[in-house]
Formats: C-alpha cells, structure tokens, sequence
C-alpha cells in the first residue's frame, strides 16, 4: 500500500482464500510487470498460467541474493546482518507479496521479513510452499497459522541454505 500511494511501482493486488483455518488458494498479480502468481494447495504454483518449477539455489554464500526488510527485525539480528553481511547483495522491494512470488520464482535466494500482515503472507506464501519452498517464523513456528495476526518469515529456496541461514539467525526449532 505504502509503494501504490507514493508511485512507486512495485505493488500487487493479493487475495488468498482461506478455509478452516488453511490457505487453499492464492493469487498474485503484479499489474506493472503484468505477473499472475496463483496456487491452490497440493496443485503446485504458477506465473501466468506456467507451471512454476520447484527451485533450487546455485549460488554459494558469498553471492545469494537475500530480500531483508530490516525495520521490523530485533536490533541485534540487524546490527549482524550488517556485520556480516552473509549475502552477496541485499534488496528490499517493499512489497511483501511480490517478495513472496519472486522467491517463488527463485529471482532471490532468501527472505526475511520481522512483521507482515496476513494480506501481505496468506497468497505468497501458499505459492512458496507449493513450489517447494521453506519458511518459519523467527519464534520458531509455521509462518502462516491461519490467524488474522503479524508474523516475522524467513523463508529460503532449498534446504541446505534453509538450515544454514535457521542456524545463523538461531530460530529455535525448524518448521515449514
């Protein structure tokens, strides 16, 4: 909403269809770039109507590509991320649900967010999930738990750099 109002075009229209507590449909569209992002749950994810290849990331440590939006994150992950700087290149679009999608679309190789609404998450994240994505709170739990409420995400496209980044960051118990 922030990006629509100041013109900034990087926005999306976001609608998830949720029942009994679960997200069985998402859709995505990015009206700029002219991107439809859709899932239903157990029948994988697309962009504009091609299937949606799980993905997997190539890049070593050194030059992953990570969407940090750190004004939510505790001060103390900031100030390492910082740091360290365990990333090759840092972005943040400001659009959650386009992050969601380019994730999905392995355009980045990680994301980390400290607080998202579920208008931002509930579609994005059933297209991660269903391209074969993993995600977790920073408490440690599901990301989406079928609840109006604000959650932190981190999410990455395979597992091993998944672990790797669980473990750098100390979440405490790993859920998809």
């Amino acid at each position: 909403t922030n990006n629509y109002a100041a013109g900034i075009p990087l926005f999306a229209v976001s609608i998830a269809l949720i029942v009994n507590g679960e997200s069985v449909l998402g859709l995505i569209y990015d009206p700029t770039r002219d991107e439809m992002f859709t899932a239903r749950k157990d029948e994988g994810a697309f962009l504009n109507d091609k299937k949606l290849d799980v993905v997997t990331s190539t890049r070593h440590s050194e030059r992953i590509v990570a969407e940090i939006e750190i004004k939510r994150l505790p001060e103390e992950l900031v100030l390492r991320l910082i740091k360290e700087q365990p990333y090759g290149s840092q972005r943040n679009s400001g659009s959650s649900a386009i992050d969601w999608c380019w994730m999905s679309a392995g355009r980045f190789d990680v994301y980390l967010h400290g607080g998202q609404k579920l208008w931002d998450y509930a579609a994005g994240h059933l297209i991660f999930a269903e391209v074969g994505g993993h995600s977790v709170s920073l408490d440690g739990e599901p990301v989406f738990r079928g609840r109006l409420e604000t959650r932190s995400a981190f999410a990455a496209q395979d597992s091993a750099l998944f672990d790797e980044w669980v473990k750098w960051i100390g979440i405490p118990v790993q859920a998809n």
